[in-house]
C-alpha cells in the first residue's frame, strides 16, 4: 500500500504507514549540481586522462584480436576476446583514430554532461526525504543542500497527513 504525504505543496509518496514528524523540502538545482560536476572534472581530468588513453590502448590491441583469442585486459589479466568486446574496440577505434582523439572525444562527452546540466535549470518543489525527528531531518539537508536550492526543514502537520494514494 503507498500512503501520499503532502508538505507545504510539495507531495511524496512512501511505502510505509509509520509517522514521520519532519521532511526536508527542496527544488533540484542543473547548475549547482553542474558546478559541482565541474569542479570534480576540473580535479579528476589528469587520472580520466591517463585512464582514456589506458583505454585507447586496450581497444587498439582488441580491434585487432579475433574471437577467442587470449589477450592482456585493461587490469593486466590474460582473458579471452569475446565479439561484444571487439565490436566496441572497433566503434571506439573508428570513431578516434588515435589516442589524442579518443581523449578529446572523452573530455568532450564530460563536458557535454556538464552543460547539459547546467541547461536543465530549477525544477519542481520536492520532498526530498523523510524523518523521525527534526535533527535526523537537519544532518540530511547538510547533506543534499549541495544538489538543491530552497532546501529546509519542515514538520509534517498531524503526524503525517495520510492518504491512500492512486494506483
Amino acid at each position: 500500500m503507498k500512503f501520499t504525504y503532502t508538505v507545504r505543496g510539495a507531495e511524496g509518496t512512501r511505502t510505509s504507514a509509520r509517522p514521520y514528524t519532519h521532511a526536508v523540502i527542496g527544488r533540484r538545482s542543473g547548475p549547482k549540481v553542474a558546478d559541482a560536476m565541474q569542479t570534480r572534472h576540473d580535479a579528476e581530468w589528469p587520472f580520466e586522462e591517463k585512464r582514456a588513453r589506458n583505454r585507447y590502448s586496450v581497444y587498439v590491441r582488441n580491434a585487432k584480436s579475433s574471437v577467442g583469442g587470449l589477450r592482456i585486459n585493461h587490469s593486466g589479466y590474460v582473458t579471452q576476446c569475446k565479439d561484444y568486446e571487439i565490436e566496441l574496440a572497433k566503434e571506439a577505434v573508428e570513431r578516434a583514430p588515435s589516442a589524442d582523439a579518443y581523449v578529446a572525444e572523452k573530455k568532450l562527452e564530460a563536458l557535454s554532461a556538464i552543460e547539459r546540466m547546467r541547461a536543465e535549470g530549477i525544477g519542481d518543489l520536492l520532498v526530498l526525504s523523510w524523518h523521525h525527528s527534526r535533527e535526523l531531518a537537519e544532518n540530511a539537508l547538510r547533506q543534499i543542500e549541495w544538489a538543491h536550492t530552497d532546501v529546509r526543514v519542515v514538520p509534517c502537520v498531524a503526524g503525517p497527513t495520510t492518504k491512500k494514494a492512486r494506483p
